[in-house]
């Protein structure tokens, strides 16, 4: 009956975890009962690959199957990816998804204590008119800026930036980007089922060594041949993903060449002082994250 899928934060690269266990992991006992199509890996886990992990047993399903008792949610193997914190805040900071925080991404990103750049905008987004009078730092990128401190209830009196976020099935609140990464993993990390955790990083110069790990855990069995996923895993140009693709080359290229100094890009000494105090040294020191040099 066991089955795997993969979960994930936005940017964490569940695209690419996904991709590779579909190329290359089967469960054989589960083709045996099902059906030679019923490979025993999902595109995502059922209760929904980015949505926290308090819903796994709430009854929501992303695969309504003819036969429920084939896909029961307990029986799911999540394979969770995490990220380089620092790594993924400048991932943020070029595509949030369903992320909201109140920001303008080519002045101060990521901005996880306000700072002059946004007490500038706070003024013209309350009347609207950084729409008309800044148009010339997001040209009219909705990806770029951020209108919703109502939503996200920021005020500039506040020590931190917070963040919303609308999933499908709720809306969840963090103190800051930083806190979100930090709830978010250790909802996954501290979970009382089982679950594989693997870093984006490993699979990204290591696919085949991770992917026949987590197939392993599953019970399931490897092709003959790895296949390699060299094409973007986001396929096809939509409003959620935009039309930036990163592929496995594109990756590699990015992480094998990566400056200590570009994973801070953006942040003041006052983001980065903030992120040191608050990310979670426990995470951090699990996976071998740093904190990097300024």
């Amino acid at each position: 009956e066991r089955f795997t899928a993969p979960a994930g934060i936005f940017n964490s690269g569940t695209n690419l975890m996904a991709e590779l266990l579909i190329a290359n992991c089967v469960n054989p006992e589960r083709q045996k009962k099902y059906g030679r199509q019923n490979l025993g890996v999902r595109w995502q886990v059922n209760w929904g690959k980015h949505q926290p992990p308090k819903h796994r047993l709430a009854g929501h399903a992303v695969y309504e199957d003819k036969n429920k008792d084939e896909l029961k949610n307990e029986n799911i193997l999540p394979i969770v990816t995490i990220r380089d914190p620092y790594s993924w805040l400048q991932s943020m900071c070029r595509h949030r998804y369903a992320t909201h925080w109140f920001h303008e991404a080519t002045l101060h990103c990521p901005n996880l204590v306000p700072n002059e750049v946004e007490r500038e905008f706070y003024p013209t987004a309350l009347d609207g008119s950084y729409k008309r009078d800044r148009i010339d730092l997001h040209k009219k990128d909705p990806w770029l800026v951020d209108n919703v401190m109502n939503i996200a209830n920021f005020t500039l009196d506040m020590e931190s930036v917070p963040v919303y976020v609308k999933y499908k099935l709720e809306t969840t609140n963090h103190l800051s980007l930083v806190h979100f990464w930090n709830d978010w993993f250790n909802a996954y990390y501290y979970a009382n089922f089982p679950r594989v955790m693997v870093r984006f990083e490993d699979l990204v110069f290591y696919g085949k060594e991770v992917t026949e790990q987590a197939c392993t855990c599953m019970g399931g069995k490897m092709a003959k041949n790895f296949k390699h996923i060299g094409d973007s895993a986001k396929k096809g140009g939509d409003n959620v993903h935009g039309s930036e693709r990163t592929t496995l080359i594109d990756a590699i290229i990015r992480y094998g060449k990566i400056n200590p100094k570009d994973l801070t890009k953006g942040m003041t000494s006052d983001d980065y002082a903030f992120s040191k105090k608050h990310l979670s040294q426990e995470i951090m020191d699990t996976f071998g994250y740093e904190h990097p040099e300024r």
